[in-house]
């Protein structure tokens, strides 16, 4: 995957705000808004918690990155748009495998699945919104 440093901070930053506002929307429909009324103090460990899946999420991409690259070592060159759906496929299916695992220590591993399942999903939206609007500013450049 071809981002700059300021383009994966983005996508960190991002994937942390997305993730804290969906388990603090959880949060707040379950205790029926009485969260709410806390002020922002219960917020902390909401955003502790998205900021620990995201890292997760962003190792599961480096190394998605890395067996990507030593396939590629062995194969011709790809583009970098195969080689960027490829690392986005491997580092979710490594994220999956891996967030599955540590919640279904106490059992339910399917429960589980699916819900590491719907995770990935939201680990999909902060990195594709930034390498989209990088490639779209990469062609506004090129066109002007």
């Amino acid at each position: 995957m071809n981002l700059s440093s300021s383009q994966w901070w983005s996508a960190f930053v991002l994937d942390v705000l997305i993730k804290a506002a969906l388990m603090y929307w959880q949060a707040a429909l379950t205790t029926l808004g009485m969260i709410v009324l806390q002020g922002f103090e219960p917020l902390i460990p909401f955003i502790l918690m998205a900021a620990s899946l995201s890292s997760l999420h962003f190792l599961c991409l480096f190394f998605g990155n890395r067996f990507v690259g030593s396939l590629q070592a062995m194969n011709a060159q790809r583009s970098p748009v195969m080689k960027f759906v490829c690392v986005l496929i491997s580092g979710n299916a490594l994220f999956i495998v891996s967030f599955a695992a540590v919640l279904s220590v106490s059992g339910n591993v399917y429960e589980r699945v699916l819900f590491s399942t719907m995770v990935a999903v939201t680990n999909l939206v902060p990195i594709l919104l930034v390498a989209g609007t990088g490639g779209l500013l990469g062609l506004i450049k090129r066109l002007a």
